[in-house]
């Protein structure tokens, strides 16, 4: 229970779903990292290509994979990606996951010769379309909760925030005024006008749907009226892209070079849904039945980048490989809206926000790698790659041309980035063998660090693949990842510190995927 007196303890905008900025530091960072997909051979390999090359999703990592073909080839990959989640809320266990279909990889690739055996020995030139993060993910939670509610921490939010009743009430004459015209959330002006939340006293002192007043020795206080149902759904699609245009070279069959100019799409969907359902409306005095709120987002942006790589025989059978990118130049642009949905007092109510649209620009950072590799003539190799990249130096861009409170927002997040995120070291290894000259078995290991100082977020995946190639050229390749760790992430849905001495309700996450890919290619 809570007195009149509200207690509210303030949560960082940049860390929170529902805010008038819908971006922030782990959008930045989730639009920033590289998972590469590709080819089936790439990934059943797990992408140890910096030294190798020879492979159209390779062309991604190290530009110079294309110098390595003496012959035409091109490649389409589909692939399955799911996402599995478990989840723990208020002693309940749950389970969801989401399965996507997706083209990992399409490209092509041409030789041209120079009919010399030393010096420029052959150029060659490719445009490739390779995925390099997938955004599929579906989590759910349920649980009966009997202290606290959504509606209540609004409330308490509300008060604290000294909001006057009247600016928020939604005028047809301008309906986008409460959302753009006042310090109050959506959700609370959707709140207001849904009868979710009202006042008690005065214009300031809020109350929620769910909550009873009551009084004890004199003294008004907070109650909530009765056990409720709460869930909660959040699912996100979408894909980050790179598509390359090529060019690579064989300088006497000892070095190969090439670079990318490279235009990356990327476009992510965001759908949350926090629901509360009484289970008997006679326990509250406002006779709340039920309400959800939904919040939809959706990113779409372009980003550009250059990439220059070396492969490098010094003896036969040993190869080195390095590479280096530019930051990637980012302009995303982001819509939102919400609704709230409500049956109380035997009403039923529905409201929705404007659509918010805006953009806005991020700089990814400089990335760097290296690799060595190993081949045993014709019949196996093995590869190690190691990359490097700062997410620390991630950051949003700000210009005299936007108003002083979005670049304050902005600085604060850049420096809220430099404090949270970190220099990562991620490793990837490969090896295939060939029992025969047509069948490959292909095996890998990624392992990525996490990009947070003060998280444990390190990923471990692991792959596997079989390759199978006709005299006639045509080939065809299947590979499995697995991630082998689960991740995991603890979350409130809201704040449930506005009554003082209850402990956290947090949602306990753990999420993990697998992928499968299927190529098939010709060489002419």
């Amino acid at each position: 229970m809570r007195t009149l007196r509200i207690y509210f303890t303030a949560i960082l905008g940049l860390l929170i779903p529902f805010m008038g900025h819908s971006q922030s530091i782990y959008d930045a960072l989730r639009f920033s990292n590289n998972d590469y997909e590709g080819t089936a051979r790439g990934v059943a390999m797990g992408n140890a290509f910096t030294a190798l090359g020879g492979d159209m999703g390779a062309i991604t990592i190290n530009p110079a994979s294309s110098g390595v073909y003496l012959y035409n080839e091109f490649t389409i990959t589909p692939a399955v990606t799911n996402a599995v989640d478990r989840s723990h809320y208020l002693g309940s266990d749950t389970k969801a996951d989401r399965t996507r279909f997706t083209l990992s990889n399409v490209g092509g690739v041409s030789s041209f010769k120079t009919g010399r055996n030393t010096g420029l020995v052959s150029f060659n030139m490719g445009v490739v379309a390779n995925q390099t993060s997938n955004y599929s993910t579906r989590s759910f939670v349920s649980g009966r909760q009997t202290l606290t509610s959504k509606l209540g921490s609004m409330a308490a939010a509300m008060s604290n925030s000294n909001i006057y009743c009247d600016d928020m009430t939604i005028s047809s004459s301008d309906p986008s005024y409460p959302f753009y015209g006042t310090n109050a959330l959506w959700e609370e002006v959707l709140a207001w006008n849904t009868a979710l939340v009202e006042t008690i006293y005065d214009d300031y002192t809020y109350v929620g749907a769910t909550e009873n007043i009551l009084s004890e020795n004199g003294q008004d206080i907070i109650v909530l009226g009765g056990p409720l149902t709460q869930s909660y759904l959040q699912e996100t699609t979408g894909y980050k892209q790179d598509i390359t245009l090529n060019f690579g070279g064989n300088i006497s069959h000892k070095l190969y070079f090439g670079i990318n100019f490279t235009m990356q799409t990327l476009w992510y969907d965001k759908f949350q849904k926090l629901s509360e359902k009484g289970e008997n409306p006679d326990d509250f005095q406002t006779e709340f039945e039920e309400f959800t709120h939904t919040y939809r987002e959706s990113t779409n942006g372009i980003g550009f980048n250059i990439k220059a790589g070396i492969i490098y025989r010094p003896v036969a059978g040993l190869r080195l490989g390095a590479t280096i990118s530019t930051p990637t130049w980012t302009r995303l642009r982001n819509e939102n809206f919400e609704t709230m949905d409500a049956r109380v007092y035997q009403e039923h109510y529905y409201e929705e926000s404007p659509l918010n649209a805006f953009q806005y620009d991020i700089t990814s950072p400089l990335r760097w790698g290296l690799g060595v590799a190993y081949t045993f003539g014709s019949v196996a190799l093995i590869s190690v790659d190691y990359e490097n990249t700062n997410y620390g130096s991630i950051k949003f861009k700000t210009d005299n041309s936007m108003h002083p409170a979005d670049v304050e927002y902005y600085n604060k997040a850049n420096s809220a980035i430099r404090t949270n995120f970190k220099r990562v070291n991620n490793v990837r290894a490969g090896m295939e063998i060939k029992p025969v000259q047509q069948l490959s078995l292909r095996f890998g290991y990624n392992y990525y660090d996490s990009s947070e100082k003060y998280f444990d977020g390190d990923i471990h995946y692991a792959s596997a693949g079989i390759g199978f190639t006709t005299k006639s050229n045509i080939f065809m390749d299947l590979a499995y990842r697995q991630q082998c760790n689960w991740s995991s992430e603890d979350y409130e849905l809201y704040d449930t510190q506005y009554i003082p001495g209850l402990p956290e309700t947090l949602v306990n996450s753990k999420y993990m995927n697998w992928k499968l890919l299927f190529t098939f290619g010709c060489r002419f």
